[in-house]
């Protein structure tokens, strides 16, 4: 082996130029947030004013400028700093030089999104030296000089270094050429749509180094140039005050330095304040004093009608702007927020009908007060979590500085968080604000249909339909009196109308305008082309409202019917199924009856030692035979036509016997004691049987499901004839009814009935049933005060002669 191979020696690393193109069309991909990385080096260096402004982007080679009066670099800061790749002074010096400013960036790359928009780059800075002279420097970078296999440190990049003049501002001036994308107008405006937001829409949340110790920065302000790329400039800008107004509720949140979690919200039509404190989880030190606010819109809560806004804009400014962001020290981290991303859950829970509480640890206080909701609706189903506001509904924004929460890191594309347990910490403290949020409009909506109801039922208003022909009317009767203005002869003079004129020429005139009616009262001598329009616009905004309202009034009659019909459906089929069953149910009832038989007839053959054992067996399936027998039964009064055509008087101890007979097994096995007091002479008024077995098994039902978490479950029954009326009563052991509670049972769909092992949960329409079909026979039924230990009571009073 050759002498030259036996050598020591040192080696050191070399950096190909393609690093460049890692770092810039690679790693920073989208335009945006490249021009946000250049946006915010000029607030770290401490510019109160930056404008980014673009020409001709719309077609290739474009050019864009980015401009910024902050304290610039001198000539030395440049060469160790600006030309030094991923330096760390960021890291060591945390905040800005003057105004004190949590620093923005941190790894040193961010400058190189300037070779991601465009191929040359000329940099301009003028700063004062450290002997106080202000000098001015200017760089040229063309960086498709840095070829891939050269030596990035090898490519010399020309510079020109002078003394500024006394008056010339500090700052510095990128302008970027031949700008490597030729944005459609599209993209332009998504461009446009992510600039105006870098910025936080709410500067009083942001962390700033003024809340440790005054500061005297004054601001930072942002503006965007669009020009010679057609009509872009005129695209709309930030969230408005006129905008905001139309919120339904303001919710803020933060986390205080013991990991505590509040939540504070306004609603703004009702004037509602209220806090919360979530004591669920205590979240990581290391998140202490995160916060955000978001504004919750809902399209018809009020406000609109007010508003000069209309719902198109209102539409195109949810598409544009609405979501939930998240800012770092002040300035906005893509994508959070964006058309398209979900990263708080919202539009997936609400899209799959998902309660978000069942992946997200709630406080009890949360479920109570969900449980408290579902209690005062009318409606047993009512589920909150269906209200779940989307991302559309939700224009707000989340609060971090990476002084604070060191451990939230961001990717080194500048796109998106570490997806790391801080994070996580950041997501499950959001999500729990938006579920109490929803909590409190499923409470709201659920007032204002009891309200609207109420409402109905004291000023009922017609019928939809009618209201409908009213407004139909009212347009054909205005229609007719606009035909002699519209068709009048338009004069030079102001006036194109005179009524009174008009008056003599109908009546001279055989025309079918002589049946129009007289045109109706104004303060106005005559009619001006503009009174005319004004008339027109009042009548169509009057028939709008009038419209919108007939409207809601028909969603809110649908959504009162809609349980209920579905219910009805529900039981309409079930009715059915049990009607083609019954006929296969006696067949097996009487196999097994046949079966009972078999082994009675050879229990005799059996060795005396195993007879026992089949007697055994025997005695237990005709048991069960029984026990299915009567149920069956029951549900042949229930269904033959007969039972529902025929009516007649009853021995009421006997159908009291046959509706607690099938459930004799279930009593048995869990200890529920039955009294039956009915006299054997009491007969029922003519009824049908069908019904009275109706009225008897709900309120049998309802006592057995009241008693089962009782340790004493005895339930009675009682009734006697008096003043020619029938009296039945039932009572039993189980929960109180409240006394304000005791007509609402009564509604349908309401239930106050725990789910049953055996009888389920009740689906809140027996007592309904029990009221409507007693009142058919001009009867009653109420719930009774009851001595001990009887907790509840209810009557039923039958007269005898009344006939329905």
């Amino acid at each position: 082996m050759s002498d030259s191979y036996n050598t020591d020696g040192k080696m050191r690393f070399s950096v190909d130029s393609s690093l460049l193109f890692q770092l810039g069309e690679q790693l920073v991909a989208k335009s945006s947030v490249a021009l946000a990385e250049l946006v915010k080096n000029a607030y770290d260096a401490d510019a109160t004013q930056v404008t980014v402004t673009l020409e001709n982007v719309g077609r290739p080679g474009g050019t864009i400028i980015v401009e910024d009066n902050g304290h610039g670099m001198t000539f030395e800061e440049i060469q160790n700093g600006w030309m030094r790749i991923a330096t760390t002074n960021k890291k060591s010096r945390s905040v800005s030089r003057i105004y004190k400013r949590p620093l923005t960036g941190a790894k040193g790359i961010g400058r190189f999104a300037a070779r991601r928009l465009g191929s040359e780059l000329f940099l301009h800075s003028v700063a004062y030296r450290e002997d106080n002279v202000k000098e001015a420097i200017g760089i040229q970078f063309n960086w498709d000089d840095f070829l891939s296999g050269s030596d990035i440190t090898e490519i010399p990049v020309t510079y020109r270094r002078l003394q500024a003049s006394p008056d010339e501002k500090t700052g510095v001036k990128l302008h970027i050429y031949n700008a490597r994308d030729a944005w459609t107008e599209e993209e332009i405006i998504a461009l446009k749509r992510d600039l105006l937001t870098i910025q936080s829409p709410f500067p009083d949340m942001v962390h700033l180094e003024a809340e440790l110790e005054e500061s005297p920065d004054p601001g930072f302000n942002f503006s965007l140039d669009i020009v010679d790329t057609d009509q872009l400039e005129q695209l709309s800008g930030n969230l408005g005050d006129e905008f905001l107004n139309l919120h339904w509720a303001c919710i803020e949140g933060n986390i205080d330095e013991n990991g505590i979690a509040h939540y504070e919200i306004k609603i703004r039509q009702s004037g509602e304040a209220d806090q919360f404190q979530d004591d669920v989880e205590k979240y990581l030190d290391e998140l202490a004093y995160v916060r955000f606010r978001f504004y919750y819109f809902v399209e018809g809560t009020g406000g609109f009608a007010s508003s000069t806004l209309s719902t198109r804009d209102f539409r195109k400014k949810a598409k544009d702007e609405s979501g939930v962001r998240i800012y770092l020290d002040g300035f906005r981290v893509f994508p959070y927020g964006q058309e398209g991303d979900d990263w708080l859950g919202n539009d997936y829970y609400a899209s799959q009908n998902i309660d978000m509480a069942n992946y997200i640890n709630m406080s009890e206080s949360i479920k109570a007060f969900d449980k408290l909701i579902r209690s005062e609706s009318s409606n047993p189903k009512e589920r909150p979590y269906l209200l779940i506001p989307r991302n559309r509904m939700l224009f707000g924004a989340v609060f971090l500085s990476r002084m604070l929460h060191p451990d939230i890191e961001i990717t080194a594309s500048r796109e998106g968080f570490i997806e790391n347990e801080y994070f996580e910490g950041v997501r499950r403290f959001l999500q729990r604000g938006v579920y109490w949020l929803t909590l409190k409009y499923a409470a709201a909506t659920i007032q204002r249909r009891a309200a609207r109801r109420e409402e109905r039922k004291n000023n009922p208003k017609p019928a939809v339909n009618e209201r409908i022909e009213i407004v139909r009317q009212e347009m054909q009767d205005f229609a007719e009196t606009l035909k002699p203005i519209i068709s009048a002869p338009t004069v030079k003079t102001t006036p194109i109308f005179d009524p009174t004129e008009a008056k003599e020429n109908l009546d001279k005139s055989p025309s079918p305008v002589e049946t129009s009616p007289p045109i109706p009262d104004t303060s106005l001598d005559t009619f001006t082309s503009e009174a005319v329009v004004e008339i027109v616009e009042e009548n169509v905004r009057k028939w709008e409202e009038e419209l919108k309202d007939i409207g809601q009034q028909q969603t809110e009659e649908q959504q009162d019917h809609i349980s209920d019909i579905a219910m009805l459906r529900l039981l309409a089929s079930a009715g059915t199924t049990l009607m083609l069953m019954q006929h296969q149910l006696r067949a097996v009832i009487d196999g097994i009856g046949d079966i009972a038989n078999d082994l009675r007839r050879l229990i005799p053959r059996t060795p005396p030692d195993i007879a026992h054992h089949y007697e055994e067996i025997t005695t237990q399936i005709e048991e069960w035979h029984r026990l299915v027998y009567s149920m069956v039964q029951q549900l042949g009064f229930l269904l033959s036509p007969d039972n529902r055509q025929r009516r007649k008087r009853h021995a009421l101890y006997e159908i009291v016997e046959d509706v607690r007979r099938p459930m004799s097994y279930y009593m048995a096995k869990y200890n529920v004691i039955f009294e039956n007091n009915v006299s054997l002479e009491l007969r029922t008024p003519s009824i049908y049987q069908a019904e009275l077995y109706a009225i008897l098994i709900n309120i049998f039902s309802n006592a057995l499901k009241a008693v089962y978490n009782h340790a004493d479950r005895h339930i009675a029954v009682e009734a006697f004839r008096e003043n020619d009326l029938l009296h039945i009563i039932m009572v039993n052991t189980g929960n109180r009814v409240p006394d304000n509670m005791r007509d609402k049972y009564f509604l349908p769909f309401e239930t106050s009935s725990a789910p049953n092992p055996v009888l389920g949960v009740g689906t809140g329409l027996g007592l309904t049933v029990v009221r409507d079909t007693v009142e058919s026979y001009k009867g009653e039924v109420h719930f009774i005060d009851v001595n001990e230990p009887w907790q509840t009571g209810i009557e039923i009073i039958f007269p005898y002669n009344t006939e329905k």
